[in-house]
């Protein structure tokens, strides 16, 4: 579960950190910094639920669609990328 959140974690502790101290007045002292883990940890999980995963699951549905579609690009192998190169690369000084 904390690797699902440590990007989340990443992202919010500076932000609250912020917000608590010059919004709240609040003095993070040594009984506030495992209070500010714990805050950072549940809106961590919080956000990580409602945004992130849904945001992943609607990602993976777009590129799912995409690949599905007939408006790909057609997908090109290296054996055609080569031909294509050797029939260019021949000898224009033939005339």
């Amino acid at each position: 579960m904390l690797g699902e959140i440590s990007y989340g974690i990443y992202l919010l502790h500076g932000m609250l950190l912020y917000v608590v101290v010059r919004f709240a007045g609040v003095s993070v002292g040594y009984y506030g910094i495992p209070a500010l883990a714990l805050l950072v940890i549940a809106v961590a999980m919080f956000m990580h639920q409602f945004v992130e995963a849904p945001a992943i699951k609607f990602g993976k549905r777009v590129s799912d669609w995409i690949l599905r579609s007939e408006f790909c690009l057609p997908r090109i192998t290296p054996s055609a990328s080569f031909a294509v190169r050797a029939s260019s690369s021949g000898d224009d000084n033939a005339s």
